[in-house]
């Protein structure tokens, strides 16, 4: 049975989140709600050899990492602190680096493909997450 008025009000609230970062995490976060994941932790903070890192999404179950980027984080310089291109690509890299060596299995994916739920369960199951389990109700 659909929920209405208030029960649905009440389900949209308990199910919103301050932790993402970017629309592109809250649409994988949502879309993962409607694919049956766990609940992600958002931006938990690792620390790093060279800095500390806070990842989009952290699944402890599954002892793993997913990151949603877009392209804009590499090519538009208002997001670059004033660093080429190529050195937010390198920094990236190591970051990378060092979090897939604190897990078991890493991911990145860009905003499309946390949108399509089809798409999104693929990434998922090959991160070792489980896929499928009971939903909030948001309708």
């Amino acid at each position: 049975m659909p929920l209405t008025g208030w029960s649905r009000a009440r389900a949209r609230i308990e199910f919103g989140e301050t932790g993402a970062a970017t629309a592109a995490e809250s649409g994988s976060r949502v879309t993962m709600a409607l694919i049956g994941t766990p609940p992600p932790e958002l931006q938990l903070r690792y620390v790093g050899e060279s800095g500390d890192y806070d990842v989009d999404f952290s699944f402890e179950e599954a002892d793993a990492i997913g990151e949603v980027d877009g392209k804009q984080k590499y090519l538009d310089p208002r997001y670059r602190d004033g660093r080429d291109a190529d050195q937010v690509v390198y920094r990236e890299k190591l970051r990378e680096d060092e979090l897939r060596a604190r897990c078991r299995a890493f991911g990145r994916w860009p905003m499309a493909v946390g949108l399509d739920p089809d798409r999104l369960r693929i990434r998922m199951v090959q991160l070792g997450v489980r896929v499928g389990l009971r939903r909030p109700r948001l309708s």
